[in-house]
Order: structure tokens, then C-alpha cells, then sequence
């Protein structure tokens, strides 16, 4: 009597971390061997947040196969996908052991300023506050900004970098014009 094992999925990771719009990459493994046949997979997905980019259910898929969906995540905080994975016998035995694997889709980092444009006087100073709804599943949001001005308005400092969430953009700004000039401040949200 010949006795096939009760089959195994062994995914090469069992919890993985993205960016949005990032790539899954999960291989599908297994040590059983059986009298006929090879193994295959199905999987079905569960997501939170609305998160986008797979298929559900697959099903057939062979050894080695490779997990690959890009997802997206449309909120502002992490959010997980959940692939529930079912090894399948080619010799008519029972299905084995699910194993479930969980990725960690984080967000797009924003950034939201406290105002879009601000008039001040000559030698005024600036008072714009760098905020954020971004959470993520490590770690804390930062910003980066460059600065362009013009008519040779002077007293502020480009590039910076790494500044925290509320940090406070404040400068002494000088026109040394008779018009008004502007200062453009490009920020830049940086995901942990």
C-alpha cells in the first residue's frame, strides 16, 4: 500500500511589507512529492481599506508559482492583504493545511500645509505648519522642500531635509524690490 503525504504549501514569506502601488513577491513552494502528478495551489484574498490590484480566486496554480500583484492602497494608513493559500493533491486527496500569507500594503506619504499661499510684508515672517494624515506600519513621515524665489528676495534656506510631521516653516523673508515677489516652496513627502 502506497501512502501519499498529506501535502504542504511552504510560501517563501508568510508576511511582507510594500509601498502603495508596490509589487507582491511571494514564491510558492512545497516539499511533497506524491505517487502521480505534481501539487498545485488555489488561494482566495481578503482585503482591508479597499485596497485593489489582485484576483480572487485563483486557482490551479503550479510549485514555484510566484505571488506578484501590484496593490494599491487608497487611504492614508496601512492596510493588509490577506492570501489564504490551499495546497491541492493531483492524486484525489484531501486539500492540506491553508497557510496564510499577509502583506502590509503603506500608504502614499501627503503632505498637507497648514495654507497654500501667504502674503506677508517686507521682512515678515513665514508661518507655514507641514502636516500629514499618513500613518504607516514603521516609522514616521518627513519632509523635504526646495525654494525658488523671486526679485532676489533672500532669507530662507534650500534645500532642507528631514523635517518632521508640524514642523513649522519660518522665515525672515527680505524684498529688497519696490513689487511684491514670491517665494515657492516645493515639499516633498518622504515614507519611511
Amino acid at each position: 500500500v502506497t501512502v501519499n503525504p498529506t501535502h504542504q504549501v511552504v510560501p517563501s514569506t508568510l508576511a511582507q511589507t510594500i509601498c502603495n502601488d508596490g509589487t507582491v513577491n511571494v514564491i510558492l513552494g512545497s516539499p511533497s512529492i506524491f505517487t502521480s502528478g505534481a501539487i498545485t495551489f488555489n488561494y482566495s484574498v481578503v482585503a482591508t481599506g479597499g485596497v485593489t490590484g489582485f484576483t480572487t480566486p485563483v486557482t490551479g496554480l503550479a510549485k514555484d508559482a510566484v505571488l506578484s500583484d501590484v496593490l494599491h492602497n487608497p487611504t492614508d494608513a496601512p492596510q493588509t492583504v490577506t492570501y489564504s493559500i490551499v495546497p491541492i493533491s493531483s492524486t484525489g486527496c484531501a486539500a492540506g493545511p491553508v497557510k496564510e500569507v499577509v502583506i502590509t500594503v503603506d500608504p502614499t506619504p501627503q503632505v498637507v500645509p497648514s495654507t497654500l499661499a501667504q502674503p506677508i510684508c517686507n521682512n515678515g515672517t513665514t508661518s507655514v505648519i507641514l502636516g500629514s494624515p499618513s500613518t504607516f506600519s514603521s516609522g514616521i513621515i518627513t519632509f523635504n522642500y526646495t525654494v525658488i524665489a523671486t526679485g532676489g528676495v533672500t532669507g530662507f534656506t534650500t534645500p532642507v531635509t528631514g523635517l518632521g510631521k508640524d514642523h513649522v516653516i519660518s522665515y525672515v523673508l527680505h524684498n529688497p524690490t519696490d513689487s511684491p515677489q514670491t517665494v515657492t516652496y516645493t515639499i516633498v513627502p518622504i515614507s519611511p
